[in-house]
């Protein structure tokens, strides 16, 4: 068995509970763009921190399933003109019961392609499942 490596195209399943997130490979210049703040928080500046996360889930979510609106509603996502979560979806995500998990769910896709979820501390994220398997490839989109 070879090193395995995540396609621009290609999707990791991440699943915590009955949720399920489909996360995209960072490109470089996303992944120093999150770097950038992680760098920059020294303890003192949360600020850089808090848009480090919002970044982190904006570039990699692109699917979800598993969240429903109040009405029962399946929950949809939004997505800007470069194909990242509108602000206001990443707001309402972080307003879910697996907020935390999926932040780090998304935070890790940083440093490639994880086998599991960990937390500042190293340990890993009980209740969060990363999905090695046959990935779900997305169709490019010509102009």
């Amino acid at each position: 068995m070879g090193i395995k490596i995540l396609r621009t195209t290609d999707r990791l399943t991440i699943k915590i509970g009955e949720v399920e997130l489909k996360l995209a490979p960072l490109s470089m210049f996303q992944r120093q763009e999150l770097l950038a703040h992680v760098e920059k928080a020294d303890g003192n500046n949360i600020h850089d921190v808090r848009k480090g996360t919002t970044l982190a889930m904006k570039y990699s979510i692109k699917d979800i399933s598993g969240i429903e609106t109040l009405d029962g509603d399946t929950y949809k996502l939004e997505f800007d003109a470069e194909n990242s979560l509108t602000d206001n979806c990443v707001n309402e995500l972080l307003n879910t019961e697996v907020s935390g998990k999926m932040v780090l769910a998304a935070y890790s896709m940083i440093y490639g392609m994880p086998s599991e979820i960990r937390d500042s501390e190293g340990k890993r994220v009980e209740g969060v499942e990363v999905v090695l398997g046959k990935s779900q490839e997305v169709p490019m989109i010509s102009n």
